[in-house]
């Protein structure tokens, strides 16, 4: 069992909490929304054709190689903060394992799409 180092009182906890939580919900919310964008944009392609002028842009997909892991890497170190979340030999929380594992695994699709792209470039 995971040993606290110090008392902390019940309001700075909550805080805390309540800043991981925070923290979580908006890297989530990003990469749901890039995950969305990613199939209508592979939904898109399948029924226009690519590199025309109703193709979109992919820069909202590319920020997120950037942004979710800076996000996801600063909700893992504020995860050691707190005391309820520690695991097993103060080790970060299962849960936020799975979610960082999870969104890493989701990245890969972007760069099979951007593959095919290069590889199937002639649709006509």
């Amino acid at each position: 069992m995971a040993q606290m180092p110090a008392l902390i009182p019940k309001e700075v906890e909550i805080q805390r909490l309540k800043k991981v939580w925070l923290i979580v919900i908006a890297m989530g919310s990003t990469a749901a929304s890039v995950e969305v964008d990613n199939f209508v944009d592979g939904s898109l392609h399948q029924t226009s054709i690519r590199d025309s002028a109703f193709t979109p842009a992919h820069w909202w997909l590319y920020s997120h190689f950037i942004t979710l892991p800076l996000g996801w890497g600063a909700a893992a170190i504020y995860d050691r903060k707190i005391p309820v979340l520690r695991g097993p030999n103060n080790s970060m929380n299962t849960g936020l394992k799975m979610t960082i594992l999870g969104y890493l695994a989701t990245m890969f699709t972007i760069g099979v799409n951007e593959m095919w792209h290069f590889w199937f470039v002639e649709e006509i």
